[in-house]
């Protein structure tokens, strides 16, 4: 605890600032440039994930690093400042996920419409329609393989089913379907044989639930955005030879009330805050305070 006062006062300002101004310039960026304006045709994946886990770096090396210079730990070769800006790190991209998916859900309209022959809101991220009616004549699907986990041990398979919506209009005859995505993971360690075995149960099992999927029963819908998941369903509709080249819109369901869309995310925005600015604050009893930079 020595020196406690003084080390909180030179470094934990800092913290705060980087924290807390990197996480809403990120979502003040995303939301002029992608959310309101769309002046930027940025995948939401990249928001979700590889933004939160790079950019956090950049702010800590900038103004968080040069302060932490300061403290020292008793033990020869044992880094103080590299397990801080980790500390730092982890709490950023962990804020930055959740606000990221909190933004996204919360600034998003729902267009209640009767058919799908109305007109609604372009901008609308949300649809309720109270009569449709799926063409079980043209369904069609694609599967993606996909590795992800800590040296891509883990193997994806993400296949994504398709059935055009039956309108009146035969212009728009193949511009919105309805998209179900069926997702499983193994491990990419395993033998090939294995690997292929269970897909293949994999795949059985998914083209049975999609031909007894409940299509009906979905309280409202989500416009699906421009994301890996989109390219997937718009793999899946290229497979139809017969498909025009009418730019798609793809709806996948969504249960619950809309209202709740949001969840206990804007919750875990200050929780994960706080739990990160607390393990800082208690680890930063141990280093040692060294005025030499």
């Amino acid at each position: 605890m020595k020196n406690y006062a003084t080390k909180f006062k030179h470094i934990v300002p800092t913290f705060l600032f980087v924290v807390v101004a990197s996480t809403l310039i990120l979502l003040l960026f995303r939301w002029v440039f992608t959310i309101n304006t769309y002046i930027l045709h940025i995948k939401e994946d990249i928001f979700d994930m590889w933004v939160p886990i790079i950019f956090p770096w950049i702010p800590i090396t900038i103004w968080l690093t040069p302060k932490l210079k300061v403290l020292k730990f008793n033990r020869k070769g044992s880094d103080a400042p590299l397990l801080f800006k980790f500390i730092a790190w982890a709490t950023m991209t962990v804020m930055m996920m959740i606000s990221n998916s909190y933004l996204k859900t919360a600034t998003g309209s729902l267009a209640e419409i009767n058919t799908l022959e109305e007109a609604f809101n372009p901008n609308a991220s949300y649809l309720k329609i109270n009569d449709f009616e799926v063409d079980r004549d043209y369904g069609s699907s694609h599967t993606e393989f996909r590795t992800s986990g800590k040296y891509g041990r883990k193997l994806n398979f993400d296949t994504y089913f398709v059935y055009p919506l039956k309108v009146e209009n035969a212009e728009n005859k193949f511009k919105y379907w309805y998209g179900v995505e069926m997702h499983e993971q193994i491990s990419k360690t395993l033998e090939p044989e294995v690997k292929e075995e269970k897909y293949q149960i994999f795949i059985k099992q998914a083209v049975e639930d999609f031909k007894n999927y409940k299509f009906y029963e979905a309280d409202y819908f989500e416009i699906v955005p421009h994301s890996i998941d989109k390219d997937g369903f718009i793999d899946a509709i290229k497979r139809q030879e017969n498909i025009s080249d009418i730019q798609p819109v793809i709806i996948r369901p969504k249960k619950g009330l809309y209202t709740n869309k949001n969840g206990h995310k804007l919750g875990w925005i200050f929780g994960s805050f706080a739990i990160g600015f607390s393990i800082f604050l208690f680890v930063l009893k141990f280093p040692v305070y060294s005025a030499k930079k």
